[in-house]
């Protein structure tokens, strides 16, 4: 399973979650996990609901040339996840539809309400004794994620310190400058060295300074 997360939910803690719930639909379905790619992308707005959870799938598998694998198009299921720039607070949980779910338990079950649709259960489809796809697995949510067991976190981003440029160019100009002094010295090294060799030749040789240019 391939997970492109471009929030700043931690992809880690999103890709175990949706494994365990992927790993839970293949008891009793068939979705290869090579074949799945889930996207995880900001919730447009701010939910009026204090949900602000949602997520859209294809029927069965589609072909895509937006993700290449090793230069070739994707061709498997789809899922894209919509999650909230912030988690659930407890001043908003309770106005969540599935009253009880904490903000982990509700990630699982829009994930696997998706994983329905990749395997080709379609909107208004119900499946076992007249429950929906994510209804028949509501137990094993409760027993084996939570907020606790299987977090879903947003990570902090490190502040930007701002720094004025010109003091940054200032500071390139003096590291510019000192390699340019070490050049000079160097260079002037060398003139004494081979001025000096030039002298003796011309002495050992008898040849006077006015004869060379």
């Amino acid at each position: 399973m391939r997970v492109v997360n471009t929030t700043t939910y931690n992809t880690k803690q999103l890709r175990r979650l949706f494994s365990l719930c992927l790993a839970e639909v293949n008891k009793t379905d068939r979705l290869p996990s090579k074949e799945l790619l889930v996207e995880v992308k900001w919730t447009r707005g701010e939910p009026i609901d204090g949900r602000g959870i949602a997520g859209r799938a294809y029927i069965g598998k589609v072909f895509s040339r937006r993700y290449k694998t090793k230069g070739a198009s994707f061709y498997g299921y789809m899922v894209k996840m919509l999650l909230p720039k912030k988690p659930w607070s407890e001043s908003t949980k309770h106005l969540c539809a599935d009253e009880g779910y904490d903000f982990s338990q509700r990630v699982a079950e829009v994930f696997i309400h998706e994983l329905g649709h990749c395997l080709g259960i379609k909107v208004h489809h119900w499946k076992r004794n007249g429950a929906t796809f994510e209804d028949c697995f509501g137990p094993w949510i409760w027993n084996n994620t939570s907020n606790e067991k299987t977090p879903v976190c947003i990570e902090e981003q490190a502040q930007r310190v701002r720094v004025d440029i010109r003091y940054k160019r200032y500071q390139q100009a003096l590291e510019n400058l000192k390699r340019a002094e070490t050049r000079l010295k160097r260079a002037r090294t060398i003139k004494t060295k081979w001025e000096h060799k030039v002298a003796y030749y011309e002495r050992e040789l008898g040849i006077e300074k006015e004869g060379r240019k």
